[in-house]
């Protein structure tokens, strides 16, 4: 299975980085190694994350991955995982994606 993060989940991905370099000068490295392990375990287990609990969502196909403190919003196509977006915990994602 490839992994692919479309280019709003690149921007979210910067943007918890520098976020976690400045508000979080002691971990930011660990928090953001979390988020790339999931992401990696995505590429070979890509069903295991549920559908999103959000019934609009979930119809749309898009699953919700854990990754610490943040969220990975994905879809499954064919031979490929489709990482759509990465916020945190807190957002109001239902209005983001």
């Amino acid at each position: 299975m490839k992994l692919r993060l479309l280019p709003r989940a690149q921007l979210d991905l910067l943007e918890i980085e520098a976020w976690l370099q400045r508000e979080r000068p002691q971990s930011w490295e660990r928090q953001l190694d979390t988020i790339i392990v999931g992401l990696d375990q995505l590429e070979r287990h890509p069903l295991s994350a549920p559908l999103c609990r959000d019934e609009r969502l979930a119809l749309r196909g898009f699953r919700t991955l854990t990754l610490g403190r943040y969220l990975a919003f994905y879809k499954v196509q064919r031979a490929t995982v489709y990482v759509y977006r990465l916020l945190h915990q807190k957002q109001s994602w239902k209005k983001l994606i």
